[in-house]
This record gives structure tokens, sequence and C-alpha cells, in this order.
């Protein structure tokens, strides 16, 4: 019998799906390169990419679209994987992520990376 438990949470947990926030593909940096090289996606694992096709022109407008298709997509899963650096824009960016994601309920697991003293 417990081995007919373990293979029912199995076939459960298989069915998970999970959203991996980072910075996005053709940017530099450890976690790019990390998610890249791992390359996880899956029917299950799906990325979502930061930057959007406005990244260093308009700022700004860039990032309350990035919200926007947040908000559009993070409905689909069930864990929400957040990394940001131990910085203050990151910080308050990725913060707003995992409200909105709390707001629909959602698990949010937050990976920090670097570390900056002035932010501890």
């Amino acid at each position: 019998m417990p081995a007919q438990r373990f293979d029912q949470a199995d076939e459960v947990a298989t069915q998970k799906k999970v959203l991996i926030v980072y910075p996005g593909k053709g940017l530099s940096g450890g976690v790019t390169e990390l998610y890249n090289i791992a390359g996880l996606e899956s029917d299950h694992i799906r990325y979502f990419s930061l930057a959007g096709a406005l990244r260093g022109k308009l700022n700004l407008l860039d990032t309350l679209l990035m919200y926007f298709r947040f908000t559009g997509c993070v409905r689909k899963y069930d864990l929400i994987h957040i990394n940001p650096s131990l910085m203050k824009k990151s910080f308050f960016r990725d913060g707003l992520l995992v409200i909105i994601s709390r707001l629909f309920h959602k698990k949010v697991l937050v990976y920090w990376h670097g570390w900056i003293d002035d932010i501890e």
C-alpha cells in the first residue's frame, strides 16, 4: 500500500507546472547562463523572461509590459520560481512579482543571487 501512495504522489508532482523567472536569453549574467545551460524547459517547466522587446529603449514602458505579461501567464502555473539579485532594483521589481503571484494563490520560491551589504 505505501508504494501506491508514493506512485500517486509522484504522478501528482510531475503534473505541477513551474514558471522560472529569469533575466532572459541573450543577456549576460550568472542567472541567465545557469538557466540557458540547464535547459530545464519542458511541458511542465517554462521560463519567463524579464527582458522585453523595449529593453534598453523605454525601460519604464518595458517594465510595465513585463508586469502585464507576467500577470497574464502566472495563473497557468502552480509554482513561481523567482531569481533576483540582491540589489534595490531587483528587490522591488521582483517583490511585485511575488505579490502578483500570491494574489493568484501561487506558491513562490525566491532564490537570491549575489550580495550587497547595503541591502541586507
